[in-house]
């Protein structure tokens, strides 16, 4: 009889639970890692795939798609910085995608060390992708975050388009050193400063 009670059971080396009295034959346990590895190997080249379609989409069209999509007028023109914020998120998970798939041939073909509780990670990082390239589009936008290329935020240029996807995909791809990166921002703009006209926040300029 299988006991249903397998919150405190031990978890073996797959990241399965070791269940008192069920037996798993090696071959039901290579199928069902196969299948867990084969699930996180499409959804992830899905997505890739998805949004390399739409990068060229926006890049030819004007994401004639997303006009479709969302019922506008063919002639309707996207403004300016809805345009380079997609292409900065377009880039931010097209980075995290290169970034999942490296991370699983590491584990899969060269450690094979793969573990099932990972499966999780791969599932959330384009969404979390996604608002990491709309923050970064925000700091680039408000001036918080400086380059010395000079990315123009006011004016559609292939440099300012090819620009906005390379920061995206940068922080797709580098998405852990971005998130610490936030963080170390966040400290310093509410770090208060005692002055003689009184307290002050300090402004933090941000530049790569």
């Amino acid at each position: 009889m299988v006991n249903d009670n397998v919150e405190n059971e031990p978890y073996n080396r797959e990241g399965l639970p070791e269940v008192k009295g069920f037996f798993m034959s090696p071959i039901v346990l290579g199928v069902l890692k196969f299948s867990q590895k084969f699930v996180i190997l499409a959804f992830c080249l899905s997505y890739i795939s998805l949004f390399f379609w739409l990068l060229f989409d926006g890049w030819l069209t004007e994401f004639s798609s997303l006009k479709k999509l969302w019922n506008l007028d063919p002639g309707f023109i996207f403004p300016i910085s809805f345009q380079f914020a997609i292409f900065s998120i377009i880039g931010s998970i097209l980075g995290c995608g290169i970034l999942d798939i490296i991370s699983f041939h590491k584990y899969v073909a060269i450690f094979k060390k793969f573990d099932t509780q990972h499966m999780w990670g791969y599932f959330f990082s384009p969404f979390v992708a996604a608002v990491l390239g709309i923050i970064v589009f925000a700091l680039l936008k408000s001036g918080l975050l400086i380059f010395a290329g000079g990315i123009s935020a006011d004016k559609i240029s292939e440099t300012s388009r090819l620009g906005f996807l390379a920061i995206g995909f940068i922080t797709g791809f580098g998405w852990y050193q971005f998130t610490k990166k936030l963080q170390g921002l966040v400290t310093k703009a509410f770090e208060v400063k005692n002055q003689k006209n009184g307290n002050q926040f300090q402004k933090i300029w941000l530049q790569l």
